[in-house]
């Protein structure tokens, strides 16, 4: 019943690792997914401000 009872606590181990790697991975992809989505609704808004031609002209201007 030794062995038993040691593949059982070895089992535990690493169902507990294994939820501590995927609440991780969560939580990265949900970080991602925000991040990204805040960077395509700042790049879709500054395209509907302004115009390319100001969009360049700001950027060629801020480099010279």
């Amino acid at each position: 019943f030794t062995g038993d009872n040691n593949s059982n606590e070895l089992n535990f181990n690493l169902l507990h690792d294994y939820f501590y790697v995927s609440l991780l991975s969560a939580f990265l992809t949900i970080l991602f997914v925000y991040y990204w989505t805040k960077h395509r609704v700042h790049l879709f808004y500054l395209e509907v401000l302004f115009n390319d031609i100001e969009l360049r002209k700001r950027i060629f201007n801020r480099m010279g």
